[in-house]
């Protein structure tokens, strides 16, 4: 059974991420990510497995809940490719 897990990094990342965060992203199949920081996408694409960004998602449309839609459609619709 696929599960999604939806982790927060803070504000602060090397500061505010617990341990219970990293074992989440360093273990899970798929990381999806969406930040705003260099140095964070940086990071979680060194240590999560097949990392990928959502931020093209995220800017293609101008309504955000249009945005939000599609990121929810990718995680959902490829959690099944990963069971």
């Amino acid at each position: 059974m696929s599960e999604i897990v939806i982790v927060g990094l803070g504000i602060k990342l090397y500061s505010h991420l617990t341990q219970e965060a990293l074992a989440v992203i360093q273990g899970a199949e798929k990381l999806y990510y969406l930040t705003n920081e260099p140095v964070m996408s940086d990071w979680l694409e060194n240590n999560g497995n097949n990392s990928q960004s959502l931020e093209e998602l995220y800017f293609s449309k101008e309504l955000r809940c249009e945005s939000y839609d599609l990121i929810v459609s990718e995680v959902l619709s490829s959690s099944d490719k990963y069971k």
